[in-house]
C-alpha cells in the first residue's frame, strides 16, 4: 500500500475486511457513527451496496490493500462481480462505475504507467 494513502485508507479497508462475510459485503459494514463536534449520528446511505455512487469509489480503495487484510483478494474478487453487472443509467453513478471498473482490472493503473514513459 502507498504510504501517502495507507492512513487515511487502511481504517476504510479494515471497516470493509470487517463487513465481509461469505462472499459479500453486508449491508451494516458502516455502522452508524458520531462526528466531531456534532450531537446526532451519522449514518452510511442505506443502499449503498447498490448505489454506484457510492460502491464505485467504496471499491476502488481494495487496490489498496495492504497483505495483512484477510479477504482482500475475495472482497476484490466480489466487488469485480458488482461491478460487473450492466452499468446505471444515469451519467453520475454509471461514471462512478465505469471509473471504478478501470481502477479495479488494472488499466488505470496501466494507462499511469504508460503516461509516465
Amino acid at each position: 500500500m502507498s504510504n501517502e494513502w495507507s492512513g487515511y485508507l487502511s481504517p476504510f479497508i479494515w471497516q470493509l475486511d470487517g463487513g465481509f462475510q461469505n462472499g459479500s459485503f453486508k449491508s451494516n459494514t458502516f455502522p452508524s457513527c458520531r462526528g466531531l463536534n456534532t450531537n446526532h449520528d451519522i449514518s452510511m446511505f442505506g443502499g449503498w451496496r447498490n448505489n454506484a455512487f457510492i460502491t464505485g469509489p467504496t471499491y476502488s480503495t481494495l487496490i489498496a490493500a495492504s497483505s495483512n487484510i484477510v479477504n482482500a483478494e475475495a472482497m476484490i474478487d466480489a466487488a469485480g462481480e458488482k461491478m460487473a453487472e450492466p452499468l446505471p443509467l444515469s451519467y453520475y453513478p454509471r461514471s462512478w462505475a465505469m471509473i471504478s471498473n478501470l481502477m479495479l482490472n488494472g488499466a488505470m493503473e496501466s494507462a499511469g504507467n504508460t503516461l509516465k514513459k
